[in-house]
């Protein structure tokens, strides 16, 4: 026999089983939301964020470039830029904005409009235009069309101190000169400007725009002077004139600090329009190029002679016109002898004989010690891009040929740089400084940030050595029969070579 359930206890067991499984869907939903809200709320609502707001950079004005007296070499101008948000303008007509904006911009529309199409938020159109050309696009009110004001850089004095100041790129980014050496603190940090948009890529109106500001690049103040630079580029071009030169240099150094006062070449170029000229003009060959130094590096023989004590001013040489080499004979530039001559006198008259007959006196090891003194063969570490090294024979190839010519300044290569360094460390009584163009920063209110002071790199010559080179160059210029006579300045006291 069956026993039947009552149908009121299957209705309650099926009344209590739906209770128990909504109950539990409830409190699962319960603890999603809560996991959801609290747990993962702060990340989530981050992540909203992020899609709903994009980020306009905001470019940061680049620092003022000064000579020393506070006189404007390179400065920042503002200018404007066009970019477009191609969801607003897909919501019109991309061809129509593109055939408008081609003409003013003297650019291709199809490529505006393969811009204006794009699946992005943000397009550049055209960065840095002309004040007219955005003052035009500006009164047709295109749709996404929008306008953002950058900085450009502007040279005031065009080609003056071209070499040494160097241009920026499209991003005020520094590309040759001071401009990239000092890249990192000219630029300064860009800020940037969050818009809200919507779904289908939009700018939401009336919401919330967040800035964050730029911090400015620094200011940067050489130690070059504008007036001693425009002496030397205007004699650059009367010598280029005068003696239709494929280039000429000219380095202004104060011997006291070894501060760059003025730094010229020939050809030039202005950075202003950089990119109309090749990188062959970009190039600063004063700190780039290495050449033989020829007879000006004779002061560099002597000094190694007297300062090791192997000769003095008055050291006896008998100089016949010529002097032979195993397998060679050196003649003097002028294929004529001196006779019973010293050092002090070949040097006067820039004597081919006396300096190789010093050279081979030094030997090798003793001349290659004094050519790392003065640093040949290394690089100055001036605060240029592109410094070279130049080129000294290796020192355990080096035949006795070699040693005689390299005393007057033949077969080793040496950069400009080096060679004033090295005169300009006779000059300050043997002590070598660190050659700079950096002078002082300040920030964008005017306040100083870090102030350049000479350094000393190391002694060279004794004192005494230095000031008996410094005498025997004196009569290089101001006695009769010295090879630098042409460099007299009346009133003054000059020391020089060849």
């Amino acid at each position: 026999m069956t026993s039947m359930q009552p149908p009121g206890v299957s209705l309650r067991k099926r009344i209590i089983l739906l209770f128990l499984c909504t109950f539990l869907g409830v409190l699962v939903l319960s603890g999603r939301l809560v996991w959801i809200q609290f747990v993962q709320g702060e990340e989530l609502r981050r992540a909203a964020a992020e899609l709903r707001m994009r980020d306009i950079l905001v470019a940061p004005r680049r620092g003022t470039i000064y000579d020393r007296n506070g006189e404007e070499l390179a400065v920042s101008v503002n200018v404007e830029s066009i970019y477009a948000i191609p969801a607003e303008v897909r919501a019109h007509d991309p061809a129509a904005v593109a055939q408008k904006l081609a003409p003013l911009l003297n650019a291709d529309a199809e490529e505006i409009k393969a811009k204006l199409t794009k699946r992005a938020s943000f397009v550049w159109i055209q960065r840095k235009v002309d004040p007219e050309v955005a003052r035009q696009i500006r009164a047709l009110r295109l749709p996404g069309i929008r306008f953002t004001q950058e900085s450009r850089r502007f040279y005031p004095n065009g080609q003056l101190l071209a070499q040494v100041l160097g241009f920026t790129g499209i991003d005020n980014q520094g590309l040759e000169g001071i401009e990239v050496a000092y890249d990192d603190r000219l630029r300064g940090t860009p800020g940037r400007l969050q818009v809200e948009f919507d779904a289908r890529g939009l700018e939401l109106p009336q919401t919330r725009q967040n800035l964050v500001p730029p911090v400015d690049g620094e200011n940067l103040y050489l130690t070059i002077d504008e007036v001693i630079q425009y002496i030397a580029e205007r004699e650059l071009d009367r010598l280029m004139l005068q003696h239709r030169a494929r280039r000429a240099l000219i380095i202004v150094l104060d011997t006291r600090t070894f501060e760059i006062l003025a730094m010229a070449q020939r050809p030039t170029y202005d950075p202003n329009q950089a990119l109309d000229y090749g990188p062959e003009l970009w190039r600063n060959s004063m700190v780039s190029d290495s050449f033989s130094p020829g007879s000006v590096f004779k002061i560099v023989t002597a000094a190694a002679a007297i300062d090791s004590g192997l000769m003095s001013p008055g050291t006896p040489f008998y100089d016949p016109g010529y002097i032979k080499v195993p397998g060679h004979t050196i003649t003097n530039w002028n294929g004529r002898g001196l006779g019973s001559t010293t050092l002090a006198e070949g040097i006067k008259k820039s004597s081919n004989v006396v300096l190789a007959a010093t050279g081979l006196a030094l030997g090798v090891e003793r001349f290659y010690t004094y050519l790392e003194k003065f640093g040949f063969g290394a690089r100055t570490g001036i605060d240029l891009p592109g410094e070279a090294v130049g080129i000294l024979p290796a020192k355990e190839r080096v035949r006795p040929i070699d040693l005689a010519v390299m005393a007057f300044g033949q077969t080793l290569t040496v950069t400009p740089l080096q060679l004033i360094t090295a005169v300009a460390t006779i000059a300050n009584d043997g002590v070598m400084m660190q050659p700079h163009l950096a002078l002082r920063f300040t920030d964008s209110e005017g306040r100083v940030t870090e102030e350049i002071k000479p350094v000393a790199r190391r002694r060279v010559l004794k004192v005494e050595t230095a000031r008996a080179l410094r005498e025997m160059m004196k009569k290089v210029v101001e006695e009769e029969g010295g090879t630098g006579a042409r460099a007299r300045v009346p009133g003054y006291y000059v020391a020089g070579k060849t």
